[in-house]
């Protein structure tokens, strides 16, 4: 099946975007192996896993 974005040129989609995909979900699960803590929430900022560190007792 064929589609086309209004957006792009000639009907193009883009795919600049794709590989940036896995990066979060591996990021994820590098943590998870590093604490034992699984974050499943977006964005992983530096407060939100001191949070969790903490709140497990690892931090």
């Amino acid at each position: 099946m064929e589609t086309s974005d209004a957006i792009g040129p000639l009907g193009a989609k883009s795919m600049s975007e794709s590989p940036f995909n896995p990066v979060a979900p591996a990021f994820a699960n590098a943590l998870r192996d590093a604490t034992g803590i699984r974050f499943t929430e977006l964005p992983l900022t530096r407060d939100r896993v001191w949070l969790a560190l903490h709140e497990a007792g690892k931090g």
